[in-house]
């Protein structure tokens, strides 16, 4: 192949690659979806999981008397994660949901409810998705994701998680 033909192949390729990259970011942009969509997605997948209990595995692990977690497999597949403890000084409840889509957590779910009264204190929801924090409630209230709260809870989430499910697996 001249010289000429080499210039012309490679300016073609060039072409190509870069008009594929331009048609290919277009469609993610004109196909993505909302952020309001994508906790749609992810409240009926997590009631999916809740309606199919018949179809998992229960696996109770202990750490002590008032800390425990349960575990829902389908196969090897970890479905959900739910974490309960009481702290006895508090007079608290504590239970932490982790619901798993494809192996990827897509839901995490926190509430403190007082023991005597069974009031829920505290209750929060975070929405993830490609193992990124999308949407985090406070109760009902959107945590803005530009602040610095919400990113060093997506940092403190993705650590804990690994370590979470490693624990879980074993």
């Amino acid at each position: 192949m001249n010289l000429t033909k080499k210039i012309s192949f490679i300016g073609i390729l060039t072409i190509l690659f870069l008009t594929n990259g331009v048609y290919s970011q277009a469609w993610r942009n004109k196909y993505a979806k909302s952020e309001e969509e994508q906790i749609s997605d992810i409240d009926k997948m997590k009631q999916e999981i809740n309606g199919s209990w018949d179809n998992y595995k229960k696996i109770k692990k202990n750490k002590d008397s008032t800390d425990y977690r349960y575990v829902y497999r389908k196969g090897k597949e970890v479905q959900l994660i739910s974490i309960h403890w009481e702290h006895k000084n508090e007079m608290c409840e504590y239970v932490q949901e982790f619901y798993f889509h494809n192996g990827q957590v897509i839901l995490i779910e926190l509430i403190t409810t007082l023991t005597e009264s069974n009031r829920i204190v505290n209750k929060q929801k975070m929405y993830f998705e490609d193992e990124q924090l999308v949407s985090w409630f406070d109760y009902d209230d959107r945590v803005d994701r530009n602040t610095e709260k919400f990113k060093k809870a997506a940092t403190e989430r993705n650590e804990y998680l690994t370590n979470l499910i490693a624990e879980s697996l074993n």
